[in-house]
């Protein structure tokens, strides 16, 4: 007994309502999440079609409004990738790609001005929970640094985090 897949007719589903206007689906966006401008340019222009010159004009009408603020994007996404145990050049390449790009000594100010522990603390914090052996091997302390330059703090962070305290035993000897 085998079922037949019957397709619908087109006019099946569909909806007397009319298609959103580019402003109510950029509100739709914006009340799913918090936007850049330039992500909220691409989500109507490349997603949705709207043309480019409108998708900016929609846009800047809702920066004049107040509902889309890249600095208030800026503090948003600081916060989150702080918290996940970013440095502060992991931090600068997420903004940057997000199209709001800011020096290193902003997001600094912002993750002291939002109580966020500093660069050096967070890297230890995240070192000790992730490679909490570090100490007693040079192999894991080894790949403690590797993983903190990934995470985009600088080799002075990551080496006063991983080599400064307690010396390290080599594995090998």
């Amino acid at each position: 007994m085998s079922r037949e897949f019957k397709p619908k007719p087109a006019s099946a589903g569909t909806s007397d309502r009319p298609e959103p206007t580019p402003r109510q689906r950029a509100l739709g966006r914006l009340g799913r999440r918090e936007c850049s401008q330039k992500e909220l340019i691409d989500y109507l222009h490349g997603r949705k079609g709207v043309d480019l010159a409108e998708a900016q004009a929609v846009v800047a009408r809702l920066v004049t409004e107040g509902l889309v603020d890249d600095l208030r994007y800026a503090r948003m996404m600081i916060r989150h990738q702080a918290l996940r145990g970013k440095g502060p050049r992991a931090i600068a390449q997420v903004l940057k790609q997000k199209g709001v790009p800011l020096p290193a000594a902003t997001i600094e100010a912002i993750c002291e001005e939002a109580g966020i522990a500093p660069e050096r603390e967070t890297a230890r914090e995240w070192v000790e929970r992730r490679y909490p052996k570090f100490r007693e091997d040079r192999k894991i302390a080894n790949r403690a640094y590797q993983a903190l330059l990934r995470r985009g703090f600088n080799s002075q962070v990551a080496r006063d985090t991983v080599f400064s305290k307690a010396p390290l035993r080599d594995v090998d000897a």
